[in-house]
């Protein structure tokens, strides 16, 4: 039951709650649904070190849902393998990039799928790491330690300056050919000037 229930979410379109097992909202306590058209964990929120664009809000309450079903899964004996976690975190980063498309501003709107980017990056390095199954709680790099604070923080500064430096190369880049004829844009790719 929950793997077809994460197959509904993850196809397309904005999830059903009759796909839900029946016992889910009793094991988890919430019942999913709706936020601004997606099936979702009402309560849940973007898990990240440093501010996600608001618009990313919805996205993160349905992978929240999408991550509670990987763990029904696993609680009850069934796994659902690669395969979900998989298409969950592809969903999410489709989503991220989608809400993005609301900014009518150039800048904010590349600056806002840099954050897409980055996001999908470390959410699909994190299942990488812990093999695609059922998600685990625990702190930044594998142990909790003392400092994990210090290296969320890090990774913030780190993720923040990348995002960045993307965003300026990518308005800059545009800046740089705003003015030029196709035509010259096609020989300076084929490296005749």
């Amino acid at each position: 039951m929950a793997g077809a229930a994460v197959a509904d979410l993850t196809s397309g379109g904005p999830g059903s709650p009759a796909a839900m097992p029946d016992d889910f909202a009793a094991q988890f306590g919430y019942r999913p649904s709706a936020v601004d058209g997606l099936l979702a964990n009402p309560q849940g929120d973007c898990s990240s070190p440093v501010t996600l664009p608001v618009e990313f809000e919805t996205a993160c309450k349905a992978h929240d849902l999408g991550y509670d079903l990987l763990r029904y899964a696993e609680q009850r004996g069934e796994p659902l393998g690669p395969w979900a976690r998989q298409a969950l975190d592809s969903t999410l980063d489709r989503h991220m990039h989608e809400s993005c498309e609301s900014r009518a501003d150039p800048f904010s709107r590349t600056r806002c799928n840099a954050m897409a980017a980055i996001a999908s990056t470390f959410v699909d390095l994190n299942s990488r790491r812990q093999g695609y199954g059922a998600p685990v709680v625990e702190s930044t790099f594998g142990a909790a330690d003392a400092d994990s604070a210090t290296n969320w923080q890090l990774l913030g500064v780190v993720g923040a300056g990348v995002a960045g430096l993307g965003a300026v190369l990518t308005m800059r880049r545009a800046t740089q050919t705003a003015g030029v004829p196709w035509s010259m844009k096609a020989t300076a790719v084929q490296g005749v000037q």
